[in-house]
Formats: structure tokens, C-alpha cells, sequence
């Protein structure tokens, strides 16, 4: 091949300024070519035209424009442009575009296109019109800053654009989003999508639709995606959110995404996820969400009274850092479905929920911040599957605070409950400290899980009409009643007995649930406190023995105590039971010994010892047991005077100090 054939070579087309009213049109190849730079100034300049026919460029291809109203490549009347791999395609200037697609035009870029557009009211991509058509390959990547206004992507009246995988879109404005559809427009974002706005009133995802709640545009994106919000509010006006929904605008989650909501969100506007009058997001899908911020549904639109409905299946060991709000107007009240498994949910703020489905794996964690108490909200009906709420309550007694769940509908299924108490000491209850409050709930939907303990009593959950309480007590067995035996004809009917003074309370026979902790303290004390407690009879007398070398019978005051025991006790009540085996040895003797009047003797010797003591408490009515063990050391002095120390008659003084 020679050096004419341009296939091989850089070509670089240069249009210089043209103020001139007659459409410019960029030069059409017979082939795709490679490595083409294309550059235009001016008002309304195009660096790619394709006008009811076709373009190609090949791969490398480099395309900018600088000028108002400039577009990169602009695509109508059913043209076509091709372009290949790592196209590079920038404007600047206002109102411009990168690529500007209308009236069932189309554009196909390869992969690893860049597309940047800087100035205000200018877009990356904006395709407007019923059969116009965006194809972009694999890691495109948008990028869109300077000034404020219009957005990376922008779908409308129809038009249908579709990213591959891995594309970054990012923008750097007030009020530009990131990707907008709008009147039927659709956007398909393929996997892995990195998703960034930097702006005030800048929504990452964005559909919306006309303001009675028609021709709503539609976003799909796909899994595995990453939305990050960057926003420092400057009023209440200024929130931007990560993926919104609004005037029937569908949102589409093809899988588990990570939302991150960053800045400062003082006036509480700015949402992980947000739908409002006939704005839909539907993540009924399922994946792994990682979300860091609120969720919220609004209410009706006021001609079409439709409300804003999002609906989310957290699956795949999911984390969610935020509350929950379903918003009322005049026109309703906005609809926010749960579904979660093998999950948690760290609920930040008390929240509102439709309904709710807590499957297995599944945990609610009430966030416990100072004085703070939580309250979860479900408008409808829960279900659980083997999920778990975790409470913070003031175990103490019926007045304690305490985080609440409360069903406006019915609660079905098997949830677990746990409880973290916050500063109790553990008091007795009368009803109880009410927890969950329901309009109607099966015998079992909610079971304690793990202990519930404060101070010596023990908790438990239990069920009094429609509501759950945390009791200290455990309410005896229903007894029938005994019918009373029909009178005789001819004996009177007994007379009623009076009531006894003091017995009109209508109190029950409760038992108050001590723990078995309790009998375990008392046992530790009672050993430590007693262990290496000694008498003078431990060490009295003197002990004889022969020495193995010379044979003589000789004296020693050492002395050796060994002992060990079984203890076995109860409660009043008999509902714990104790038991405990201990063993204790002490082994001193005398280090000085005199005598005033060779009749009384004072006695000064040292002892060390060692003991043990360990044991169980068994529970009644809870089936718990505590285990109790105490081990330890003392070393010590003791002193003993007798008056008389041949026969131990008389005055006698004795007395020990020691270290254990």
C-alpha cells in the first residue's frame, strides 16, 4: 500500500469559523477510517452530520466542536451515524451538544467512547423524537461540567438510547442530572454503571413525565451499578437524589445497586431513592443493595391523584443505612414496599413503610442514638419469615422507653425479637412494656429471641390482645372454674360470700422471673467471703514427728488445713435452685513464739492457702442455667496468746489478718 492511501494515514479536517446561514455539512467517506480528528467553530457547526443518510467514521476517531448550539455529531431524518471503537467526542459552548440525535435519527458508537460537554445548558447526549435510536458500546464514559443546567444524558419523546456495560457518567453542575428520560423516552444502562453527580437540585437517575402523571419516561439500569450523590445543600430547594421517580416516570432495578449519599444533607431533601406523584421504582427484582441514605414514596398529583410507589427486595446480603418516609397530601399517601432476606437494615430515624416482609437472615436494627427512641410504622400488614427486629428498651417497668413497632393492618408469619437494654436496672411489670402494637397478630408471630435480662429479673415477650408486651412475670395456667353445685329444692340457695377487705384488685397470681444469675451471685459471695476464713482450732496443738536422720522425737508448729464441702439451697419461691461444691487448704506455721513468766505463751506465725468454689443455679419457669466459680489465693499472719499453755486453760487471745 502506498502513502496516498489515506486508510493508513491521519487525516485531520479543520473548519474554520462560519457565520453563514447555509447548514454545514460534514464529508462523507466511502469507507470507515481510522484515526480522524474533526474540528469546527462556530454557532450551529457540526462536526458530524448525518442527514437522512448514512456516515461512518472508524476507529480513534477525535470530534469537537466550540461554539453555541454546536453539536458533535447530530443525527436526524432517519440518518445514520457509525462511528467505532474509542471515539472521543467533547463541545463547548452553550445550549451545545456532543451528540444530538432527533426525528428518527440514529447513532451507533463502539466501545470506549468519551463524550464530555462543558458550558451551560449543554448535554453529553440528548435524543428527542418516536424512532430515534442511541447505541454506545462498552465503558463509555460522560462527562459534563461548567455552568449549570441540562445533563450527561437526556431521553425524551420516545427516543430510546442504550449504554453497554461499565459506563461512567458523571456531571459537575447545579440542576444537570446525570441520566433523565422524560414523555416516553427510554434509557437502558447496561451492568456496573458508575453514576456521579456533583451539583445542587442534580438527580443521578432521573424519569419524569408530564405533570398529570402521563407519558412518563423510563430507566432501566443494571445490576451491580454505583450511585454517588455529592451534595452540600444551600437551601431546602437544593436537594438532588440518586434515583427519582416523578409524574409517572419508571424506574427500573435489573439487580442490586450501591446508592452513597455524601454531603451535607441539613434540610432533609436529598434521598437514596425518591418517587412521588405517579413516579415508579421498582426494584422487586432482588440483588445486593448497598445503600447509604433515605428512601422515600410522596403523595398524589392533584389531577391524576396517583402517588408515588417504590418497591424493594433487598437479597444477597444487603445494608441499608437510612429511614424510610411515605409522605401524605391531599391526594394520598405515597407506597413503600419491603421485602428482605438473608439482610439488614440499620434504620437511622423512625420510619414508615406500606407492608413489610421480613424473610430469613433478615434484621431491622433500631439505630439507638442518646434519648432518641425509634418507631417503625408499617401502613398495611407484616409478614415474617424468620427475620429478626432488634429493640432498645429501658428494662425497667411498665413506663420504660422503648423502640416500637406498630401494624396498622395484620401480623402473620414467625418473627424473632431481641432486645438490647439501655441503662435498665430491671424492675417489676403490672402490663408489661409494650413493644409491638398490631390490629391483629397469630399466637406466634413474634418469639423472644436470646435472653431478655436486667438486674435479677428476666423478661420475656408476650401476647396480650393484639399486642406484644416485655413481662417480668409469668401469668399461672387458666384453671377452669369449678360450677357451683345446683341447690336442693328444699334448701335455700347459699348466700353469696362477701368480699374479703383487700382482695378486690382483680390482681392475678403472677410469678415475677428471677434470674438464675441471682442464686449465682450469692453463691460467689458466700464463697469468696468465707474461703479462707480459719479458727484457732484449724491450728491448734502441736505436731510430733522423728526425724529419719538422728531418730529423736521432735516438735513442729506447722499445721495444714484441708477442707471441702456441698452446699444446696433455694429461693422462697423455689424458682432457682443452687448447688455448690468447695475445697479450701491452708498451710501455716509459728515464725517466733516467748513467754513473759515461762507460763503464757504468745504464738506469731505466717499461712498462705489456696481454695475453690464452683457450682449452678437451675431456673424454673425459664429453663436457663447460671454457672458460678471463684478461685483464689491469700496469704496472711495470725498471732495467739494463752494465758496457759500447758493445759490451754484460761484467757486466750487469737487473731488473723490476710491478703486474699
Amino acid at each position: 500500500m502506498n502513502s496516498s492511501n489515506y486508510k493508513h494515514s491521519k487525516i485531520a479536517i479543520i473548519i474554520a469559523t462560519i457565520l453563514s446561514p447555509v447548514p454545514f455539512t460534514s464529508p462523507a467517506f466511502s469507507e470507515p477510517v481510522d484515526d480522524i480528528e474533526i474540528s469546527t467553530t462556530g454557532v450551529r457547526e457540526y462536526g458530524v452530520l448525518a442527514s437522512g443518510e448514512e456516515k461512518k467514521l472508524g476507529n480513534r476517531a477525535s470530534i469537537s466542536t466550540s461554539g453555541e448550539y454546536a453539536y458533535g455529531i447530530f443525527s436526524r431524518s432517519s440518518g445514520i451515524a457509525i462511528i467505532g471503537d474509542n471515539a472521543t467526542i467533547s463541545t463547548t459552548g452553550k445550549n451545545a451538544s456532543a451528540l444530538y440525535v432527533i426525528n428518527s435519527g440514529q447513532i451507533t458508537l463502539g466501545n470506549n467512547a468519551t463524550i464530555t460537554a462543558i458550558e451551560s445548558l449543554s448535554y453529553g447526549l440528548f435524543a428527542n423524537g418516536n424512532g430515534t435510536k442511541v447505541v454506545l458500546g462498552n465503558n463509555a464514559n460522560f462527562s459534563v461540567s461548567g455552568g449549570s443546567g441540562a445533563g450527561a444524558i437526556w431521553s425524551t419523546d420516545s427516543a430510546q438510547i442504550t449504554l453497554g456495560n461499565d459506563a461512567i457518567i458523571s456531571t459537575s453542575r447545579n440542576n444537570a442530572h446525570a441520566a433523565s428520560t422524560f414523555l416516553s423516552g427510554v434509557l437502558n444502562i447496561g451492568e456496573r454503571a458508575t453514576i456521579t453527580v456533583n451539583g445542587l437540585n442534580a438527580h443521578a437517575v432521573n424519569a419524569s413525565g408530564e405533570s398529570n402523571g402521563t407519558n412518563g419516561g423510563i430507566i432501566n439500569l443494571g445490576a451491580n451499578s454505583h450511585i454517588i450523590v455529592n451534595n452540600n445543600q444551600s437551601s431546602q430547594w437544593a436537594g438532588s437524589h440518586g434515583v427519582r421517580a416523578y409524574d409517572g416516570g419508571v424506574v427500573n432495578l435489573l439487580g442490586g445497586n450501591t446508592i452513597t449519599m455524601t454531603g451535607d444533607n441539613i434540610y432533609q431533601t436529598s434521598n437514596a431513592m425518591y418517587a412521588t406523584t405517579g413516579g415508579f421504582i421498582n426494584g422487586s427484582a432482588g440483588g445486593r443493595y448497598i445503600i447509604q441514605g433515605d428512601i422515600v414514596a410522596g403523595g398524589g398529583h392533584y389531577s391524576t391523584f396517583e402517588t408515588g410507589k417504590i418497591i424493594l427486595n433487598l437479597t444477597d446480603e444487603s445494608l441499608w443505612n437510612g429511614s424510610s418516609y411515605t409522605q401524605e397530601n391531599d391526594e394520598g399517601i405515597g407506597t413503600i414496599s419491603l421485602a428482605m432476606t438473608n439482610s439488614v437494615w440499620n434504620m437511622s430515624n423512625s420510619s414508615t413503610l406500606t407492608d413489610l416482609t421480613l424473610n430469613q437472615g433478615a434484621v431491622i436494627n433500631f439505630q439507638h442514638s442518646g434519648s432518641d427512641y425509634q418507631t417503625l410504622t408499617i401502613n398495611d400488614n407484616y409478614i415474617g419469615h424468620g427475620g429478626t427486629l432488634v429493640f432498645n428498651t429501658v428494662l425497667h417497668n411498665d413506663t420504660s422507653e422503648t423502640d416500637k413497632l406498630i401494624v396498622n393492618g395484620q401480623a402473620s408469619g414467625l418473627s424473632y425479637v431481641m432486645v438490647n437494654n439501655v441503662g435498665g436496672s430491671g424492675a417489676e411489670t403490672i402490663d408489661g412494656i409494650e413493644i409491638i402494637s398490631t390490629q391483629g397478630s397469630t399466637d406466634d408471630a413474634f418469639v423472644k429471641s436470646g435472653r431478655i435480662v436486667a438486674g435479677a429479673y428476666e423478661y420475656d415477650l408476650a401476647k396480650s390482645g393484639n399486642n406484644w408486651y416485655l413481662t417480668s412475670s409469668i401469668l399461672p395456667e387458666p384453671v377452669e372454674p369449678t360450677p357451683e353445685p345446683e341447690p336442693k329444692p328444699e334448701e335455700p340457695a347459699p348466700e353469696p360470700k362477701p368480699e374479703e377487705p383487700g382482695n378486690n384488685d382483680n390482681s392475678t397470681n403472677e410469678t415475677k422471673i428471677i434470674r438464675p444469675e441471682s442464686g449465682a451471685y450469692i453463691a460467689n459471695l458466700s464463697a469468696a467471703n468465707t474461703m479462707f476464713v480459719s479458727r484457732l482450732h484449724n491450728r491448734l496443738g502441736e505436731t510430733q514427728y522423728t526425724d529419719y536422720l538422728t531418730g529423736k522425737t521432735k516438735v513442729t508448729s506447722m499445721w495444714l488445713r484441708q477442707e471441702g464441702g456441698h452446699n444446696r439451697s433455694k429461693t422462697k419461691s423455689t424458682q432457682s435452685k443452687t448447688q455448690t461444691n468447695r475445697y479450701v487448704v491452708q498451710i501455716g506455721g509459728d515464725v517466733a513464739q516467748w513467754s513473759t513468766d515461762g507460763l503464757n505463751r504468745l504464738h506469731l506465725g505466717v499461712m498462705a492457702g489456696y481454695g475453690y468454689a464452683h457450682g449452678n443455679t437451675d431456673a424454673k419457669y425459664t429453663a436457663y442455667r447460671a454457672k458460678n466459680k471463684v478461685d483464689g489465693y491469700a496469704v496472711g499472719l495470725y498471732g495467739t496468746w494463752y494465758a496457759n499453755q500447758a493445759d490451754k486453760s484460761g484467757l486466750y487471745v487469737d487473731s488473723w489478718v490476710q491478703y486474699a
